[in-house]
């Protein structure tokens, strides 16, 4: 008695392949419409050697019964787990209603916490998948070839991140100004109130002048191995929350600047942040701010596309996130945090993890 899996094919391949992962089959019958055969096909190039594809009508429930009728027969003699988790409410039914006649099949489901939940014996079980980023990313037709690790950065680009956000702090608005003009090919930027930013390349440093007119003027110098990078586009920022993350019990794997890319390889978009729990995958977007609403939703719709419904995201900023911004996350499920509310740079840390094991951990006990 052979193994054989059926999985009927949504716009979700995640729990099709985490179904066949599970249970381990030697043959898999992926059914899917003329509209998921892509999805059916990226699934189909992960399990090369025992997956094959049936495209079934969607909705005509004569077909649907008829064929779901004959395969069943043709698999008499094998050991049937048929995942519902995809597909059309048709092909839950009949195929639910038809295998679950069968001594020899199980019919089961696997929600958006990695349950798998057997009808035929009702039971549950918590699967611990392995998750891969990259396996993750093709099935949704995003292959990630383009990004950062941590170890990319050398220890002393760690040490000045935080050196970074403090003298921030001393003048938003003239950090923000030198910032937003300057450029890692750029030398010198002066704002013409007494606040410049210039490259010593003598020295391979970073000399930057705020000026502040209650306190008296700030002079520093930024040095570090990667510098005139991390402080291009706010990469500080971003290489300071993936190295907090890096230092989570539950992080398998961080990546940033994750840069995805359409076929013609120019950039389509880019996530800050990835990082992997085990057996869920959470988007990270780092702004030093919200300043539109049109920042939300395209965070939203990126998680969605890249990661699948099944994936948590989190909007973390160093100053409040306020008013519409703050329950436009919320409406969007997304998860909202701010830096300066929660402690500043030196003690956030355990704010953030607390407030991720309730809204993300938990959900994968």
């Amino acid at each position: 008695m052979s193994h054989v899996q059926i999985a009927l094919v949504g716009g979700q391949p995640a729990p099709v392949y985490n179904g066949i992962i599970y249970y381990n089959p030697v043959r898999v019958i992926l059914i899917c419409s003329k509209q998921t055969l892509q999805e059916a096909e990226r699934i189909e190039a992960e399990f090369s050697d025992i997956a094959e594809i049936k495209v079934m009508d969607p909705v005509n429930i004569v077909e649907i019964s008829n064929e779901t009728e004959t395969l069943a027969d043709s698999l008499s003699n094998d050991e049937v787990y048929v995942n519902i988790s995809g597909g059309t409410k048709s092909w839950s039914f009949y195929f639910s209603r038809v295998f679950g006649e069968r001594s020899n099949a199980h019919i089961f489901y696997i929600d958006q916490n990695n349950t798998i939940w057997n009808f035929t014996d009702k039971t549950s079980n918590q699967a611990n998948f392995d998750l891969n980023l990259d396996v993750q990313f093709r099935l949704y037709g995003n292959p990630l070839k383009e990004y950062k690790r941590i170890s990319d950065f050398a220890e002393d680009d760690l040490e000045v991140l935080r050196k970074i956000y403090k003298i921030r702090k001393f003048n938003l608005q003239d950090f923000g100004s030198l910032m937003r003009q300057y450029s890692e090919y750029s030398n010198e930027f002066d704002l013409g109130n007494g606040s410049l930013l210039s490259w010593n390349d003598k020295k391979q440093q970073i000399e930057i002048t705020l000026v502040n007119k209650s306190r008296p003027t700030m002079c520093e110098i930024l040095k570090s191995t990667h510098i005139r990078q991390l402080l291009t586009k706010y990469t500080w920022f971003e290489l300071e929350i993936a190295h907090s993350f890096d230092n989570w019990k539950f992080v398998k794997e961080v990546r940033m600047n994750c840069i995805f890319k359409f076929k013609n390889k120019s950039a389509k978009n880019e996530i800050d942040c990835i990082v992997n729990l085990g057996n869920k995958i959470l988007f990270v977007e780092c702004k030093s701010r919200i300043t539109t609403i049109t920042d939300i939703d395209k965070f939203k719709n990126a998680v969605k596309v890249y990661g699948g419904s099944g994936c948590k995201a989190l909007f973390i900023t160093i100053d409040p996130i306020l008013g519409d911004a703050l329950e436009k996350c919320h409406d969007s499920n997304i998860i909202p945090f701010c830096i300066e509310q929660n402690g500043g740079i030196d003690s956030y840390m355990t704010a953030l993890f607390s407030l991720l094991e309730n809204e993300v951990v938990n959900l994968n006990p």
